[in-house]
């Protein structure tokens, strides 16, 4: 079930069970972050930003998910989805912070987002890059498939992935044999 907001570009629909506990634990404790999940890497060599926002972006655009938030409705959560990505969700190259510091800063399950990707310098051609999302949004398994689709996304120049596992499968061995493949993953390294 799904209905329009008037807002343009949103629309809202029911919550799951585990969204429900997680919007009734942040109204008890909504300082909390203890429904956060973190992920952090460093990466060595150049970092094109403008590209990794476009992954970024391509990546949330495609997971609704992403562009979700709980709001409250006649005293119950309903999930709102953004047709868009929200900009605040890529944070541009700062200062470094320590990506647990990063993982300790509660979100708001209603103003969102809910997953936000933080890129920092930490010398020469070198960064780290931190996913903070919360549960509402990604779990342990969900998370690394998020990371991994971005990276895809990130080492293809900002084109979209497929859709289907099977298909990203079959594209990603196709890849793993290119030039632009193996120079791509010696930067990496």
């Amino acid at each position: 079930m799904s209905e329009t907001f008037a807002d343009r570009g949103v629309r809202r629909t029911v919550t799951s069970s585990v969204q429900d506990e997680l919007w009734f634990l942040q109204k008890l404790i909504p300082e909390s972050p203890a429904h956060n999940v973190c992920r952090a890497y460093r990466v060595r060599g150049p970092l094109d930003v403008g590209a990794l926002r476009a992954a970024w972006r391509s990546v949330v655009c495609r997971h609704e998910i992403l562009r979700t938030t709980l709001v409250e409705v006649d005293g119950l959560p309903v999930q709102r989805i953004a047709d868009d990505w929200d900009e605040r969700s890529f944070v541009e190259p700062g200062p470094y912070a320590a990506p647990g510091r990063l993982a300790a800063t509660p979100f708001d399950l209603a103003t969102g987002p809910l997953a936000r990707l933080y890129a920092a310098a930490t010398g020469a051609d070198e960064h780290v890059l931190t996913v903070v999302a919360h549960e509402a949004a990604v779990d342990e398994e969900s998370m690394s498939m998020l990371v991994e689709e971005l990276s895809a996304v990130y080492a293809g120049g900002g084109s979209q992935a497929p859709a289907r596992y099977a298909e990203y499968a079959e594209w990603q061995r196709e890849r793993s044999s290119t030039p632009e493949f193996h120079r791509l993953l010696d930067q990496w390294t």
